[in-house]
């Protein structure tokens, strides 16, 4: 269990440390994937 949980926070911060550098191309992307959708649908 406590391996487990060790494996899900080491992930949890690897997540966070992936948004913190690319913040910006996220934002790139969810802007470009909303322009995608709004002239499909």
């Amino acid at each position: 269990m406590r391996q487990q949980n060790k494996f899900i926070w080491g992930g949890l911060q690897a997540i966070h440390n992936l948004r913190k550098i690319s913040i910006k191309k996220y934002l790139v992307v969810s802007r470009t994937i909303a322009k995608v959708f709004s002239t499909k649908y």
